[in-house]
Protein backbone atom coordinates (compact mmCIF):
# COMPACT_ATOMS: atom_id res chain seq x y z
CA UNK A 1 0.00 0.00 0.00
CA UNK A 2 3.11 2.34 1.01
CA UNK A 3 4.26 2.06 -2.22
CA UNK A 4 1.48 2.07 -4.16
CA UNK A 5 0.91 5.76 -2.60
CA UNK A 6 4.36 6.84 -3.26
CA UNK A 7 4.50 5.21 -7.20
CA UNK A 8 1.29 7.64 -7.72
CA UNK A 9 1.84 10.23 -10.91
CA UNK A 10 0.82 13.97 -10.46
CA UNK A 11 -2.02 13.10 -13.08
CA UNK A 12 -3.51 10.30 -11.14
CA UNK A 13 -3.38 12.60 -8.13
CA UNK A 14 -4.80 15.70 -10.25
CA UNK A 15 -7.55 13.44 -11.24
CA UNK A 16 -8.66 11.98 -7.51
CA UNK A 17 -8.25 15.94 -6.56
CA UNK A 18 -10.64 16.62 -9.56
CA UNK A 19 -13.10 13.96 -8.69
CA UNK A 20 -13.29 15.40 -4.67
CA UNK A 21 -13.86 18.71 -5.75
CA UNK A 22 -16.63 17.83 -8.15
CA UNK A 23 -18.40 15.28 -5.52
CA UNK A 24 -18.14 17.85 -3.23
CA UNK A 25 -19.60 20.45 -5.26
CA UNK A 26 -22.50 17.86 -6.46
CA UNK A 27 -23.22 17.16 -2.62
CA UNK A 28 -23.59 21.38 -2.20
CA UNK A 29 -25.71 21.23 -5.17
CA UNK A 30 -27.73 18.29 -3.72
CA UNK A 31 -27.76 20.44 0.04
CA UNK A 32 -29.20 23.41 -2.32
CA UNK A 33 -32.02 21.96 -3.88
CA UNK A 34 -33.31 20.62 -0.61
CA UNK A 35 -32.59 23.59 1.34
CA UNK A 36 -34.44 25.31 -1.87
CA UNK A 37 -37.76 23.33 -1.20
CA UNK A 38 -38.16 23.93 2.74
CA UNK A 39 -37.22 27.76 3.12
CA UNK A 40 -38.63 28.80 -0.29
CA UNK A 41 -41.77 27.17 -0.95
CA UNK A 42 -43.43 30.57 -2.05
CA UNK A 43 -43.25 32.15 -5.31
CA UNK A 44 -43.90 36.12 -5.47
CA UNK A 45 -44.79 37.75 -8.57
CA UNK A 46 -43.19 41.03 -9.98
CA UNK A 47 -42.90 44.09 -12.36
CA UNK A 48 -40.00 46.05 -13.22
CA UNK A 49 -41.74 49.01 -11.23
CA UNK A 50 -41.41 46.98 -8.24
CA UNK A 51 -38.09 47.97 -8.68
CA UNK A 52 -35.77 51.31 -7.92
CA UNK A 53 -34.00 52.18 -11.55
CA UNK A 54 -31.03 53.93 -12.04
CA UNK A 55 -29.85 54.51 -15.51
CA UNK A 56 -32.54 53.37 -17.20
CA UNK A 57 -34.88 55.64 -18.94
CA UNK A 58 -38.51 54.96 -19.85
CA UNK A 59 -39.63 55.28 -23.22
CA UNK A 60 -42.93 53.84 -24.60
CA UNK A 61 -43.17 49.99 -23.32
CA UNK A 62 -39.17 49.74 -22.82
CA UNK A 63 -36.26 51.42 -21.19
CA UNK A 64 -33.01 52.25 -22.31
CA UNK A 65 -30.13 52.09 -21.04
CA UNK A 66 -28.26 55.34 -20.28
CA UNK A 67 -25.36 54.35 -19.73
CA UNK A 68 -23.35 51.16 -18.82
CA UNK A 69 -24.00 51.01 -15.00
CA UNK A 70 -27.94 50.27 -15.13
CA UNK A 71 -29.44 48.78 -12.16
CA UNK A 72 -32.20 47.48 -10.47
CA UNK A 73 -32.70 47.26 -6.87
CA UNK A 74 -35.03 46.80 -4.39
CA UNK A 75 -35.85 45.29 -1.18
CA UNK A 76 -36.20 41.41 -0.80
CA UNK A 77 -36.31 41.80 3.12
CA UNK A 78 -36.93 37.51 2.85
CA UNK A 79 -35.21 34.57 2.34
CA UNK A 80 -34.66 33.83 -1.28
CA UNK A 81 -32.77 31.15 -3.56
CA UNK A 82 -33.49 32.65 -7.04
CA UNK A 83 -35.48 34.48 -9.09
CA UNK A 84 -36.42 34.47 -12.58
CA UNK A 85 -37.55 37.22 -14.92
CA UNK A 86 -38.32 38.17 -18.66
CA UNK A 87 -36.54 40.44 -20.89
CA UNK A 88 -35.80 40.96 -24.13
CA UNK A 89 -33.30 43.48 -25.39
CA UNK A 90 -32.21 45.36 -28.54
CA UNK A 91 -28.78 43.99 -28.62
CA UNK A 92 -26.56 41.79 -26.51
CA UNK A 93 -26.80 42.37 -22.80
CA UNK A 94 -23.20 41.45 -22.25
CA UNK A 95 -23.01 39.30 -18.76
CA UNK A 96 -25.64 39.91 -16.50
CA UNK A 97 -24.07 40.84 -13.02
CA UNK A 98 -26.77 40.29 -9.65
CA UNK A 99 -25.41 41.48 -6.36
CA UNK A 100 -27.14 41.04 -2.83
CA UNK A 101 -26.80 42.14 1.14
CA UNK A 102 -27.34 39.85 3.92
CA UNK A 103 -28.22 43.51 6.16
CA UNK A 104 -29.00 46.86 5.30
CA UNK A 105 -25.42 48.41 6.31
CA UNK A 106 -24.04 45.90 3.80
CA UNK A 107 -22.18 46.83 0.67
CA UNK A 108 -22.21 45.26 -2.79
CA UNK A 109 -19.24 42.82 -2.73
CA UNK A 110 -17.65 40.49 -5.26
CA UNK A 111 -18.24 37.21 -2.78
CA UNK A 112 -22.04 37.82 -2.67
CA UNK A 113 -22.88 37.98 -6.50
CA UNK A 114 -23.75 35.71 -9.27
CA UNK A 115 -24.64 35.99 -12.97
CA UNK A 116 -28.12 35.64 -14.90
CA UNK A 117 -28.15 33.14 -17.21
CA UNK A 118 -30.84 32.55 -20.30
CA UNK A 119 -33.31 29.35 -19.11
CA UNK A 120 -34.90 29.43 -22.79
CA UNK A 121 -33.91 28.84 -26.51
CA UNK A 122 -35.32 32.82 -27.35
CA UNK A 123 -33.10 34.16 -24.50
CA UNK A 124 -35.69 36.16 -23.19
CA UNK A 125 -35.93 34.28 -19.99
CA UNK A 126 -33.38 34.75 -17.11
CA UNK A 127 -32.63 32.91 -14.19
CA UNK A 128 -30.29 32.81 -11.11
CA UNK A 129 -29.84 31.07 -8.07
CA UNK A 130 -28.17 31.76 -4.92
CA UNK A 131 -27.46 29.87 -1.31
CA UNK A 132 -31.20 29.98 0.30
CA UNK A 133 -30.46 32.62 2.99
CA UNK A 134 -32.01 35.78 3.74
CA UNK A 135 -31.39 38.67 1.56
CA UNK A 136 -31.71 42.22 2.26
CA UNK A 137 -31.28 44.09 -0.58
CA UNK A 138 -31.16 42.60 -4.58
CA UNK A 139 -29.56 44.17 -7.07
CA UNK A 140 -29.76 43.35 -11.22
CA UNK A 141 -27.33 45.20 -13.74
CA UNK A 142 -29.39 44.25 -17.09
CA UNK A 143 -26.61 44.99 -19.28
CA UNK A 144 -23.07 47.00 -19.67
CA UNK A 145 -23.76 48.62 -22.90
CA UNK A 146 -25.73 52.11 -22.90
CA UNK A 147 -28.18 52.51 -25.36
CA UNK A 148 -29.59 49.34 -24.94
CA UNK A 149 -33.38 49.12 -25.40
CA UNK A 150 -34.85 46.94 -22.59
CA UNK A 151 -38.20 44.77 -22.54
CA UNK A 152 -39.19 43.59 -18.89
CA UNK A 153 -42.32 41.28 -18.83
CA UNK A 154 -42.44 39.01 -15.21
CA UNK A 155 -39.99 38.70 -11.84
CA UNK A 156 -40.53 35.83 -9.95
CA UNK A 157 -39.01 35.54 -6.97
CA UNK A 158 -38.36 31.80 -5.79
CA UNK A 159 -39.40 30.27 -8.76
CA UNK A 160 -40.12 26.33 -9.04
CA UNK A 161 -36.59 24.86 -9.56
CA UNK A 162 -36.03 21.35 -10.10
CA UNK A 163 -32.79 19.43 -9.09
CA UNK A 164 -31.26 20.09 -12.71
CA UNK A 165 -30.99 24.31 -11.62
CA UNK A 166 -28.91 22.97 -8.96
CA UNK A 167 -26.80 19.84 -10.73
CA UNK A 168 -25.46 21.90 -13.81
CA UNK A 169 -22.52 23.91 -14.14
CA UNK A 170 -22.32 27.33 -15.34
CA UNK A 171 -18.92 27.95 -17.49
CA UNK A 172 -18.62 30.60 -14.89
CA UNK A 173 -18.38 27.71 -12.25
CA UNK A 174 -15.35 26.19 -13.98
CA UNK A 175 -12.04 28.80 -13.05
CA UNK A 176 -12.93 28.08 -9.42
CA UNK A 177 -13.23 24.11 -9.78
CA UNK A 178 -10.17 24.38 -11.41
CA UNK A 179 -8.46 26.47 -8.78
CA UNK A 180 -9.93 24.20 -6.06
CA UNK A 181 -8.43 21.21 -7.91
CA UNK A 182 -5.38 22.84 -8.49
CA UNK A 183 -4.85 23.55 -5.00
CA UNK A 184 -5.82 20.62 -3.84
CA UNK A 185 -3.53 18.66 -6.13
CA UNK A 186 -0.81 20.36 -4.35
CA UNK A 187 -1.89 19.83 -1.16
CA UNK A 188 -1.79 16.08 -1.62
CA UNK A 189 1.69 16.13 -3.83
CA UNK A 190 2.83 18.05 -0.45
CA UNK A 191 1.75 15.21 1.66
CA UNK A 192 2.64 12.68 -0.75
CA UNK A 193 6.62 13.85 -0.81
CA UNK A 194 6.66 13.77 2.99
CA UNK A 195 5.24 10.34 3.52
CA UNK A 196 7.98 9.24 0.85
CA UNK A 197 11.00 10.79 2.80
CA UNK A 198 9.55 9.58 6.20
CA UNK A 199 8.98 5.97 4.33
CA UNK A 200 12.66 5.99 2.95
CA UNK A 201 14.05 7.13 6.53
CA UNK A 202 12.34 4.27 8.36
CA UNK A 203 13.74 1.51 5.67
CA UNK A 204 17.19 3.23 5.81
CA UNK A 205 16.95 3.01 9.71
CA UNK A 206 15.36 -0.69 9.91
Amino acid sequence: MADKLKKLSFTKILFISAAVVLAVSLYSNWNGYFSYGLSCDWTQELSVTDFELHSLQLRDDFYVATDSDSQLVMVVDEVIGGMDFEMDSSMPTGEILVYYTTSPDQDYTEVQRTWAVPADEDGVLYTFTIPVQYVYKLRIDPTIYGGNKLYFGTFRLNPPHSFSDYAGFRVADLPVIMVYTGLLAAFLKFIQEIFTKKSDKLYKNS
